[in-house]
C-alpha cells in the first residue's frame, strides 16, 4: 500500500499542514482563514488506487499542490492590489498636496531671506527691544533663555531676519531651542556662545535651497510612483488562466473519483447482497436434499 503515490499523497498532506502553520505563524500570507486540513480522509477505493498507481489520483495530487501556490499568488496579488488602490486614492494624494504646500512655503522663505545677508548682523528683536549690535544681541538671546518660565512649553521673543523667533525648552536634551517661523519653519539648537548662535540661525536659513530641491525631487518621485501604481493596478494576474484551468481539471477529476467511488460501492453492496441470498438459500438446499 506505500507503492508509487501512497506515500507521496501522505506527505501532501503534511506539506500542506506546514504551510497552513507558517503562514499563521509569520503573518506572511494574506490568506485569512484556512480549513482544517486533519479533515481529509481516504476511502478504501482512493487506497487501493493509491496502491495500484492510479494515474488520476496521482494527477489530483500534483493539482492540488500547483492550485495551493497559484491560490497564494492570486492572494498575494490581491492585497497587493488593495494597497495600491488605497495609495491611489489617499497616500499619494495626500504626500502630494503637502510637497506642493511646502514647496510654496519654502519659496516664500526664501524670498524673504533674500532681503537679508548671511554675512552681515541685520539685528534682531527681543522682547520689543531691537539690538543692532551683535554682542548685545547675543547676551539678550542667552538671558531671555535663563528668565523663560518653567511651567511654559513655548514663546514668542521677536523677530529674525523677517521670521517669527519662538524659543522654547527641549527636556529631552535639557537645552533650549530658538524656531524661526514664516511659510515653513526651522528648529535650531542654542548654546551659550553669543556669537556661535547667530552663525547657527543663518546656516539654517541658507540652507532653504537645498530643502526646497530636496522636496522638489520628492515631489518627483511620488508622482513617478503614482504613475506607477495607476499602470500596475491594470494589470491582470499573470496566471489567472492557469488558475482556472486546473480548478476546472480538479473538478472534473473530484466528479470522476467520486462516480468511481460510488460504483466501486454499488459493487461491493450487490456482491454482498449476493452472499447474504446465497448464505440463506443453503439451509433450505440442505433439508430438500436431505428430504429427497
Amino acid at each position: 500500500m506505500t507503492k508509487e503515490t501512497f506515500d507521496s499523497y501522505i506527505y501532501q498532506l503534511l506539506e500542506n499542514k506546514q504551510k497552513f502553520i507558517s503562514q499563521i505563524m509569520t503573518s506572511k500570507s494574506p490568506v485569512r482563514s484556512a480549513e482544517n486540513v486533519d479533515e481529509t480522509v481516504l476511502s478504501y477505493s482512493q487506497i487501493k488506487a493509491l496502491a495500484a498507481g492510479d494515474p488520476k489520483i496521482k494527477e489530483k495530487m500534483d493539482l492540488d499542490i500547483d492550485l495551493a501556490r497559484l491560490r497564494t499568488l492570486f492572494a498575494d496579488y490581491q492585497s497587493t492590489k488593495r494597497h495600491l488602490q488605497n495609495d491611489i486614492l489617499n497616500k499619494y494624494p495626500a504626500d502630494i498636496k503637502q510637497l506642493e504646500q511646502h514647496i510654496e512655503g519654502l519659496e516664500k522663505d526664501i524670498a524673504l531671506r533674500e532681503l537679508t545677508k548671511d554675512d552681515e548682523f541685520s539685528g534682531i528683536t527681543i522682547y520689543d527691544k531691537k539690538y543692532t549690535d551683535k554682542k548685545e544681541a547675543g547676551t539678550a538671546l542667552i538671558s531671555a533663555c535663563q528668565m523663560f518660565p518653567t511651567d511654559a512649553k513655548s514663546r514668542e521673543i521677536g523677530e529674525y531676519r523677517g521670521f517669527k523667533a519662538i524659543l522654547s525648552f527641549d527636556s529631552f536634551t535639557q537645552g533650549f531651542n530658538l524656531t524661526l517661523k514664516n511659510a515653513t519653519s526651522i528648529t535650531v539648537p542654542l548654546g551659550q556662545d553669543p556669537y556661535g548662535n547667530f552663525t547657527r540661525l543663518n546656516n539654517a536659513i541658507s540652507n532653504f535651497p537645498k530643502e526646497l530641491e530636496t522636496h522638489k525631487a520628492a515631489l518627483e518621485n511620488t508622482m513617478k510612483n503614482l504613475k506607477n501604481a495607476k499602470e500596475e493596478l491594470t494589470k491582470p494576474f499573470a496566471r489567472i488562466d492557469e488558475l482556472h484551468e486546473k480548478e476546472k481539471r480538479l473538478a472534473e477529476l473530484n466528479k470522476e473519483l467520486t462516480m468511481s467511488n460510488i460504483a466501486n460501492n454499488d459493487n461491493a453492496k450487490a456482491e454482498q447482497e449476493s452472499k447474504t441470498e446465497e448464505a440463506k438459500s443453503k439451509p433450505i438446499k440442505a433439508e430438500y436434499a436431505a428430504a429427497l
